[in-house]
């Protein structure tokens, strides 16, 4: 659940320390960007940054790096999982009880109805899964974190060259 508030984040933080905050205003305020904010149903500022970056920036290293963690397969379902339980539900997990998903529970064979009583329905994850995405999701945006820290470095080494030979 966290990897969602570290993503917004992290790209607030991109927005800011490249002084990028006029020009991805202005961005979001064009009538292209609005069509493609609302075709996609973009609502997270992580994921405006995201496509912000991309059209606009694309060769900042920050770019990459976002890039990079957004295709991670790990990473992808950590925020599916995310989604899921912020928008829907909680996603059913085996071995937690009898749960049901929000689908209908009757069943039509020729053309009768029925309804099943007891049971749950299919869990979405097992807790050895769970486990494994969330750790290789944190894997991911740690080295996310790494790569930003370390083009920081680099900008702070480049501007005490310049003051030194100021």
């Amino acid at each position: 659940m966290n990897l969602y508030a570290f993503q917004e984040d992290t790209a607030e933080f991109i927005i800011k320390y490249k002084s990028l905050d006029v020009s991805f205003g202005k961005w979001k305020k064009e009538p292209q960007t609005e069509k493609l904010l609302e075709k996609k149903r973009v609502t997270s500022n992580a994921a405006k940054v995201g496509l912000f970056l991309k059209a606009k920036q694309p060769k900042l290293q920050y770019t990459a790096i976002i890039l990079k963690l957004v295709q991670d397969e790990y990473w992808q379902k950590a925020i599916k999982y995310r989604n899921s339980w912020v928008h829907e539900k909680p996603p059913i997990i085996e071995g937690l009880g009898i749960q049901h998903n929000r689908e209908s529970r009757i069943k039509i064979e020729n053309k009768r109805r029925s309804f099943g009583l007891g049971g749950s329905s299919k869990p979405n994850y097992t807790i050895k899964e769970l486990f494994e995405i969330c750790t290789k999701a944190i894997e991911a945006g740690v080295c996310a974190v790494n790569d930003i820290i370390s083009i920081m470095d680099n900008d702070e080494k480049n501007i005490r060259e310049k003051i030194k030979f100021s």
